[in-house]
């Protein structure tokens, strides 16, 4: 049943995409949809030999991650919205892997029944709001991906192929990030004379120099792939035992520092902290629990004592302290966020008009009517840099209370995951899978981490895999049990 539920949503997920873009680009979109689409239909045709299939979409995205990223720091070619086109014209692999049987959806059931009550509520705040069409169908699709991506994720995954690429990315990226790190620190100068269109003006207030980038465009890449792959190089590390795996994790580390971005850098700490909880048995998770507490308050105190000065300028700057004006760009999207909720309570302003990328694209209306003419950075692309105020200001809190809960049960079925692992294997994957939760939501407090399919591809990938272990255990458990019932009878009348 739930099989088909996925069949149909990805087919009608597909057709939105498709109307979308041709409404918004016409033809030429298409033509590029046309070939985007025969790739992943292609690899479904080796659905008899789908682990195949998997690995080549797998590597195929990491290949557009990567290389949108290099030709936009060398030669400013803004091409990232091949990723968005390469996820969605992916969805058959994951309707073929439903409709074959071969997924069990028991971790994973228990997500949509919130998120289908959240679109409800925000398809009928759009009626009533300020919403435009085009913004709700921009806005459907950009709310639904980091779904896909753990759907996707565990289709892709669950073979050794799988494992043996994402080890070989999380060992050896370092080696080419680090040189590029080194030389742009010593020489920003020769850095920049060959990556031209990389954003180096930035200070790291960290450590004094410009924030470094490798060869990403931005350091917010940077510092996203070095937080998450420091935490799975130790999981790496607990699973094969090889020392490299931890040589790997602190230059990660190293590099997301350098990279100089705070929310990483507090997540990365965040996702360090939560590294007594993931190690050792199931016995004893409750003591490692509050020790996971007490890591994170002690750290969170000395970044304060060390940092005081740093932290309290930031602080007035969002108007956590002190009595000015909100003038930062995510203060000032979670303020006014709080304001629409409030003000048109209880169904919110509807989809695509606040906070949202459809509402950065395509409705300003209701950034005018607040007044955010007044600000330096508007028409900027700040205005749709944060995640979870979209939600409670375009669909109200109601709305936002079912999306929030859907997280919650990502986070839920993550801890059982966690806690019924029996193989070194399954404990690497729901360990790892626990850690990028973590490591995502941390981030998503001040960046749309969740939607970008460049950042959230390989977490989406670990928690569908954890998602779908549980599942896959239950399936072997019936089939021994079957197995068990038809043994043949010896003479006795016992089972031989």
């Amino acid at each position: 049943m739930f099989a088909a539920f996925v069949v149909v949503l990805t087919v009608l997920v597909f057709a939105l995409l498709i109307g979308a873009a041709l409404t918004v680009l016409g033809w030429k979109l298409g033509v590029i949809l046309c070939f985007a689409i025969a790739a992943p239909i292609y690899l479904a045709a080796f659905w008899k030999n789908y682990d195949a299939a998997a690995d080549l979409f797998f590597l195929g995205m990491l290949g557009i991650v990567f290389g949108t990223e290099v030709l936009a720091s060398l030669a400013g070619l803004k091409l990232s919205f091949l990723t968005e086109l390469f996820l969605f014209s992916a969805l058959p692999l994951v309707a073929v892997r439903a409709a074959s049987g071969r997924l069990r959806f028991d971790g994973i059931k228990p997500v949509f029944l919130p998120l289908g009550a959240y679109f409800v509520i925000a398809l009928v705040s759009s009626v009533y709001g300020f919403s435009t069409l085009l913004g709700v169908f921009f806005q459907l699709l950009t709310t639904i991906k980091p779904f896909l991506l753990i759907l996707l994720g565990a289709a892709i995954t669950g073979h050794e192929r799988f494992e043996r690429i994402l080890l070989f990315v999380v060992a050896n990226l370092w080696k080419i990030l680090l040189p590029l790190v080194v030389l742009q620190l010593i020489s920003p100068a020769a850095f920049s004379s060959v990556f031209h269109d990389a954003a180096v003006s930035a200070r790291n207030d960290l450590l004094g120099t410009t924030r470094a980038v490798g060869f990403f465009r931005h350091a917010s890449y940077l510092g996203s792939y070095a937080g998450l792959f420091s935490l799975i190089s130790v999981t790496a590390f607990l699973w094969k035992k090889r020392k490299s795996y931890l040589v790997a994790s602190a230059v990660y580390l190293f590099l997301m520092i350098a990279s100089g971005e705070r929310n990483e850098t507090v997540a990365g700490v965040a996702g360090l902290a939560m590294l007594p909880l993931v190690l050792g048995p199931r016995e004893g998770m409750g003591k490692r629990a509050l020790l996971s507490v007490v890591v994170m308050t002690v750290l969170t105190f000395s970044a304060f004592l060390f940092f005081q000065d740093y932290i309290l300028g930031e602080a007035e700057k969002m108007n956590l302290v002190g009595n000015g004006r909100v003038f930062q760009p995510r203060s000032v999207l979670y303020y006014d966020g709080f304001r629409l909720a409030n003000q048109y309570f209880p169904l919110g302003s509807g989809l695509g008009t606040f906070g949202s990328a459809a509402a950065a694209k395509f409705n300003w209306a209701v950034y005018d009517m607040l007044g955010f003419r007044g600000f330096s950075w508007y028409g900027t692309n700040v205005l749709n840099d944060t995640y979870w105020p979209q939600f409670f200001a375009e669909a109200g809190w109601i709305g936002f209370s079912f999306y929030f809960i859907s997280f919650v049960a990502v986070f839920v079925s993550l801890v059982r995951a966690l806690r019924s692992a029996t193989s070194s294997r399954e404990l690497f994957f729901s360990r790892s899978a626990y850690l990028a939760f973590i490591f995502c939501a941390a981030i998503s407090v001040a960046s749309p981490i969740f939607e970008d399919p460049g950042l959230f591809l390989i977490p989406g990938a670990l928690i569908g895999y954890a998602l779908m272990q549980r599942g896959r255990r239950g399936t072997r458990l019936e089939t021994m049990a079957r197995s068990e019932l038809v043994r043949p009878l010896r003479g006795d009348g016992a089972m031989s």
